[in-house]
């Protein structure tokens, strides 16, 4: 006798017929096979049982989907209660005697630059170069070595070169905002107040790294006399409005989109490149021609006072410059998004 054929076999297969005979497919086919054989109670029965169990599970999922639906999961367990963390809220930064715009600006960038660390290599080159001129292979070479002869002009050096390596960031000021310039323009502000934040930054760090030069001049060649200094920072008066008007113009008229996280020969245009290198060979150049007169009199005092003069000249040009701004970039935005846009 096989095992099928065993009193418990048969028995389970009895609890088994029972229990399928009272689900949905057992009552099915029993609803069938009672209306085929005109037992139509029994079979309609049957089919109302099957009914009555297909609603119940409709019923269920339907409660399911809607809670599902309105954004719970019902097959999630009951998150632990959290504590609720009352926050404060981060004020943007403040710059006394400018409007808020001016300072979201100056901020942004200046968070813009500290996360570039090419950038700010970038930036702290001139105290390097100080060294290298006087500890490198050309302090040897006494013929040479301008700055061993004439150490009274390693800080105005310096100065000029500090204003140097900001040429790519004054003559590009928007190509770091790739698609963010959309936004410039759907924000209630002037974009003079945006071109004004940009170079504040670029103040500060040309500020900065005269502040550095002077104390690695100091240190390296001895402090600079006092008309030394005051000439230097009359020229870098004159120098930088002049610097800030033709980079607000060009970062407009000839845009180019910028990765500050990289080196790259896509930081400015060509057209920016010649016209930055005009600008610089006339600043660098002015400036050359008014210490070499001014040493050939032995007064540097005439070297402040030039520089004063032509400052009277360049800072109203910035002025007139910055509040036409708006117009100018009004008149040239289709250029500029989709040139920093493009991908």
């Amino acid at each position: 006798m096989g095992p099928r054929s065993s009193p418990e076999w048969s028995q389970a297969a009895q609890l088994t017929n029972r229990i399928q005979a009272s689900l949905p497919p057992g009552l099915a086919a029993r609803a069938i096979a009672q209306i085929s054989h005109v037992r139509l109670l029994s079979g309609f029965a049957a089919l109302l049982l099957m009914a009555i169990i297909t609603g119940a599970i409709g019923l269920l999922l339907h409660l399911r989907l809607r809670a599902q639906f309105r954004g719970e999961n019902l097959s999630e367990v009951a998150a632990h209660a959290r504590v609720a963390q009352v926050q404060a809220p981060q004020l943007g930064w403040n710059l006394p005697g400018f409007s808020p715009a001016v300072a979201a600006v100056f901020e942004k960038e200046v968070r813009y630059i500290a996360r570039s660390g090419p950038m700010l290599l970038t930036l702290i080159m001139p105290i390097f170069m100080l060294v290298i001129f006087r500890l490198g292979p050309l302090s040897a070479m006494k013929s040479s070595s301008s700055f061993s002869r004439t150490p009274d002009m390693a800080f105005p050096g310096a100065a000029a070169y500090a204003i140097l390596v900001l040429t790519n960031l004054v003559f590009n000021s928007f190509g770091g905002d790739s698609t963010g310039i959309q936004f410039f323009y759907a924000a209630p502000v002037n974009f003079r107040q945006i071109v004004l934040g940009k170079n504040l930054v670029h103040a500060g760090i040309l500020a900065v790294n005269t502040g550095f030069a002077w104390i690695a001049v100091s240190y390296l060649y001895g402090p600079p006399q006092l008309a030394v200094c005051l000439a230097t920072l009359a020229g870098l008066l004159f120098a930088t409005p002049l610097n800030f008007t033709a980079g607000n113009l060009l970062s407009i008229y000839a845009p180019r989109k910028r990765d500050f996280s990289s080196f790259g020969r896509q930081n400015v245009s060509q057209t920016t490149v010649l016209a930055s290198l005009g600008v610089q060979i006339v600043t660098v150049g002015i400036g050359v021609a008014i210490f070499v007169v001014a040493r050939f009199y032995h007064n540097l005092w005439i070297a402040m006072v030039c520089f004063l003069a032509l400052s009277a000249i360049s800072i109203p040009i910035y002025l007139v410059v910055l509040r036409r701004m708006d117009r100018i970039a009004l008149t040239r935005r289709e250029t500029l998004v989709a040139e920093l846009c493009r991908a």
